[in-house]
């Protein structure tokens, strides 16, 4: 007997962007319908500033998904990532933008919330920076090694305290080499965008 042909939606960072185009053509389109965060013109113009698909903050996550259940939105499986715009330290403020307490009351809540959207809610974890080229003078914000580490642990906790599936997008990217991966301070070569994209199709085509 076939399967069912199961309904994906994605919610992320910018790095979702760079992966995302890859993984549209690389699930098996007789198991999964390919969708996600709309607007990636919008999101493209900067991807430091979260618009459009640029799902930013797990904040903003959690608003978006608020609106997808107003809306009655419906899904089979809801992949999300959020971490990369938490933990943006503010020069000017001294503070994080979302700090680690807030952090895990939002992924609480979006963890309840997905129950209301999709039949399955599965984790991404956030994906490596490089500090050395990130946090120049020029920025207004730096990202910190440690906050991802830190932030990464509190998801990695909760989702295990709540029973829900997650992608080690972190430890497979790192696997992948050291500074030469990276386009930028935070993004991919398009070779790494296409492996990741391959992983994550991978671990879907396994998914129950």
């Amino acid at each position: 007997m076939s399967k069912k042909i199961l309904r994906l939606h994605i919610v992320g960072d910018s790095i979702s962007i760079g992966y995302g185009r890859y993984l549209e053509k690389y699930i098996d389109s007789s198991r999964f319908i390919y969708s996600r965060k709309e607007g990636i013109d919008e999101a493209c113009l900067n991807l430091d500033i979260p618009k459009g698909a640029n799902g930013g903050d797990s904040s903003m996550v959690k608003f978006y998904l608020e609106y997808l259940a107003e809306k009655n939105y419906e899904c089979d499986c809801l992949l999300v990532n959020c971490g990369l715009h938490d933990i943006k330290f503010d020069l000017a403020a001294q503070k994080l933008q979302v700090s680690p307490e807030q952090y895990r009351k939002n992924l609480l809540g979006i963890i309840a919330i997905s129950k209301k959207i999709a039949d399955s809610f599965i984790w991404i974890t956030t994906t490596p920076s490089d500090e050395t080229v990130h946090n120049t003078p020029d920025k207004t914000f730096f990202r910190y090694d440690k906050d991802n580490e830190m932030y990464r642990q509190i998801a990695r906790k909760t989702a295990e305290e709540n029973s829900v599936a997650l992608i080690d997008l972190y430890r497979f990217t790192r696997n992948l080499g050291g500074k030469e991966i990276f386009s930028d301070h935070v993004h991919f070569q398009e070779n790494i965008r296409a492996l990741q994209a391959a992983f994550i199709a991978g671990w879907l085509e396994n998914y129950p």
